[in-house]
């Protein structure tokens, strides 16, 4: 922990210096308080097929704004940042350890978590009722903006009506964040998908018509064998797993890991210098991360990122997978009394 602990050091410094700036020389009560930025929104998840897609080459066009671009690394993950692109958008993959001219497609109706594997790319073509490569070649801004949230959990129903797997009603193939490692509920229905609908341009050509339904129903005894041998079999895959069933990416120490960490800072409007950690392990979940981050005791932990100068108060806590946002507020008593708003930002990459 010694690298990384001093790293984090340079927080409490930092931030006692704004609040000390912020304090000397304005007493007046009836002062415009400086606003808290909005942290910037983002779009990103995991790329799979039951493992990584590796160095596949994602393209977003959303309903406004300019296309966007990024490569999946060793996990699997991409991320693009918004600046002016407006929903839904649609999302491609292709490139990279794909076979040649293989792609998946996805769809985001919101900012955050959006992953792009067979399963949403069924879903696309189910939404479509065409070729999701078509489709997603003829989208314009004007039939993006057709597209709803109903039409989308419509074409959802469909998809879990079809497959008929109790544990595909218990998360979303497009904003659920997963690992892609075997014991992840996601990429265990994608593997187990694979060996039940070996060929999958028939899978595609059913979910674009009618008979969706009847042909996922010959193969949904043969889905539910292949998760459930993928189940008894236990954990394992790239990530390995800390003999509690919890998978740890990249890594099976919990204490290394091969990330690097970036926090960004916003304390009182003002932003502090960023800190970037080298070779940190990256949650799972965003329950694991949130609770990380709760944990005093935790290398991550917001306490020690933000020192002890106060009560700290974690308001909000979100993780897509890859980025973590924190509202919190810390209260001071000394040397004078007073509440600092902080928004923080933890980015791994």
């Amino acid at each position: 922990m010694s690298t990384f602990s001093s790293r984090w050091k340079l927080l409490p410094v930092l931030s006692l210096a704004v609040l000390m700036a912020g304090c000397s020389g304005n007493d007046d009560s009836s002062a415009t308080p400086t606003p808290t930025p909005t942290p910037t929104s983002t779009l990103g998840g995991t790329a799979a097929t039951g493992a990584p897609i590796i160095g596949g080459t994602v393209n977003v066009k959303c309903a406004g704004g300019a296309a966007l671009a990024d490569t999946t690394d060793n996990s699997g993950v991409w991320e693009v940042t918004i600046s002016g692109q407006t929903l839904p958008c649609a999302v491609v993959v292709n490139g990279g350890n794909l076979p040649s001219g293989q792609a998946y497609h996805s769809i985001a109706m919101q900012f955050g978590t959006v992953n792009i594997t067979p399963l949403t790319d069924v879903l696309v073509a189910n939404l479509a009722g065409q070729s999701p490569g078509t489709w997603f070649n003829g989208l314009n801004s004007n039939a993006l903006q057709q597209l709803s949230v109903n039409n989308v959990n419509a074409a959802l129903t469909n998809l879990r009506a079809a497959f008929n797997l109790p544990a595909l009603n218990d998360v979303d193939p497009l904003t659920t964040p997963f690992t892609a490692t075997r014991g992840n509920t996601l990429d265990d229905i994608l593997e187990a998908m694979s060996v039940a609908y070996s060929n999958y341009i028939d899978l595609l050509n059913a979910a674009m018509g009618t008979n969706f339904m009847a042909y996922g129903q010959q193969n949904q005894t043969q889905l539910a064998n292949a998760l459930a041998a993928l189940n008894s079999a236990g954990g394992g895959g790239s990530g390995g797993t800390n003999g509690g069933g919890t998978t740890i990416p990249g890594g099976n120490t919990g204490t290394t890991g091969n990330y690097t960490l970036t926090l960004d800072v916003i304390a009182s409007g003002i932003a502090l210098p960023g800190v970037t950690i080298a070779n940190v392990p990256k949650p799972s979940t965003n329950d694991e991360f949130c609770s990380e981050i709760r944990d005093s005791s935790s290398q991550t932990s917001l306490s020690g990122a933000l020192g002890q100068s106060g009560t700290l108060t974690i308001n909000s806590c979100s993780f897509n997978g890859s980025v973590g946002n924190i509202s919190a507020t810390v209260a001071i008593t000394t040397p004078l009394s007073m509440t600092v708003p902080y928004t923080v930002v933890y980015t791994y990459r």
